[in-house]
This record gives structure tokens, C-alpha cells and sequence, in this order.
């Protein structure tokens, strides 16, 4: 069992060896591809070559979902509504990461990681708004209040806060048909450069020059 305390080094760890196992499934599919290609070329190939290249291809997307539903897993076991915010941004991030790489090279859309990051997010903002509603119940009922003198007329919109919702256009509102309309589970894919990047490789030293730079810019925050 992954405490909260370790879930963010868990995922990252987590996140880093599932994108060197499948950079590895690329490596030998490329292998063969190009063994293939020259057996084609020396007029060397027989009836089972290509084989394994196709097999391989056809399970791309197999294969990236069996390390989807371990991401998903841990995921899934976390009530991620006690972390801080920057901590849990930190969580959405790695999970990002990680649907961008199986989309791009193993065409899964990884809809379990999106769907348990939704639900994660719809509660972690239904406490924090929660949160600080009674923050602001509490400062409202110990401020000392007084009318303030408006034009007949007035209206909120005038308000430079609320000036926005002025311009809001009614019919943005309502999403088109379109965006509704379901993702296919399997996508296309590219094949992985041979110097491809692993995107969960050096995410704890950009992290730790972003704290050193808000600190120096002035930005970071006290706990």
C-alpha cells in the first residue's frame, strides 16, 4: 500500500519505468521493421517474414493498456482531495505525461487515466470550493459593512470584476454536438525515434529549478 506522502514519488517512479518498458517494445518492433526491410531488399524474404512486425503492431495498443491500468490503479486507491494544490497539479501533470506518450506511440487514448483524473478533479474542487466558502462565510460575518451609494440603475456587470460576464455570449454555453461525440479507443500511433525521450526522465530536477525560480522571482509560497 502507497501512502499519500509517497503517491507523487510513486507515480513518477512508476510513470518512468512503464515508459522504458514500452520505449523497449518500440525498440525491438523497430528492429524488425528494418530487419525486414532488408531481407526485402536482398530478395531474402520468405513467406514468415513481416510476421512478428505485424503481431507486434497489432498489439501496440494492448500492450499500453496493461501499464494504463496499473497508472489507473494507483490513481484510483488515493483520495486526492486532501493534497495541496501545487502537490496535486503535480499528479495531473504526471498523468498528462503519461497519456500523451500512449497516445502518440501506442495510439491508446488512455480513457481510464482521463476518466479517473475527472472524477478525481470534480472532487478535489467540490471540497476546495467547500473550503473556501467557509472562509469566506467567516470573513464576511466578523467585517464591519456599510451601504454604498449607487446610481438607480446600478447594475453588477458595471463592476469592474464582473465586467467579463457582460460580454459572455449566452450560446457559449452550450457545447456543440461534436465535443460530445466519443473518442476512439484506439488511434493512431507513431513509431518511436530511436532518440526518443522519456517524459517522466528529469521531472523531479525541473520541478526543483521551478521551486528555486519562483523563490527567486518572489513567488513562492509560505505553508
Amino acid at each position: 500500500e502507497v501512502s499519500s506522502e509517497k503517491l507523487t514519488d510513486c507515480l513518477r517512479e512508476l510513470g518512468l519505468v512503464l515508459c522504458k518498458i514500452l520505449s523497449t517494445y518500440h525498440a525491438i518492433l523497430r528492429y524488425h521493421i528494418e530487419e525486414d526491410e532488408r531481407l526485402e531488399c536482398g530478395s531474402q524474404a520468405d513467406e514468415v517474414t513481416g510476421q512478428i512486425q505485424r503481431s507486434m503492431r497489432e498489439n501496440l495498443h494492448t500492450v499500453c493498456q496493461s501499464a494504463v491500468e496499473k497508472i489507473t490503479v494507483l490513481l484510483q486507491r488515493h483520495d486526492l482531495t486532501a493534497f495541496k494544490f501545487d502537490n496535486f497539479l503535480e499528479i495531473i501533470g504526471l498523468a498528462n505525461r503519461f497519456e500523451k506518450f500512449g497516445r502518440r506511440y501506442f495510439g491508446n487514448g488512455c480513457e481510464a487515466i482521463a476518466s479517473t483524473i475527472e472524477s478525481q478533479t470534480a472532487s478535489y474542487f467540490r471540497r476546495y470550493h467547500l473550503d473556501r466558502l467557509d472562509e469566506l462565510r467567516m470573513f464576511l460575518e466578523s467585517e464591519a459593512w456599510a451601504l454604498c451609494p449607487v446610481q438607480s440603475g446600478f447594475n453588477v456587470f458595471e463592476l469592474q470584476e464582473f465586467g467579463f460576464l457582460k460580454r459572455t455570449n449566452p450560446e457559449d454555453d452550450y457545447d456543440s454536438p461534436e465535443d460530445h461525440e466519443k473518442v476512439p479507443d484506439e488511434l493512431n500511433y507513431e513509431l518511436m525515434p530511436v532518440d526518443a525521450h522519456n517524459p517522466f526522465e528529469g521531472v523531479e530536477r525541473l520541478a526543483s529549478e521551478l521551486e528555486v525560480r519562483m523563490i527567486v522571482e518572489g513567488y513562492a509560497f509560505s505553508d
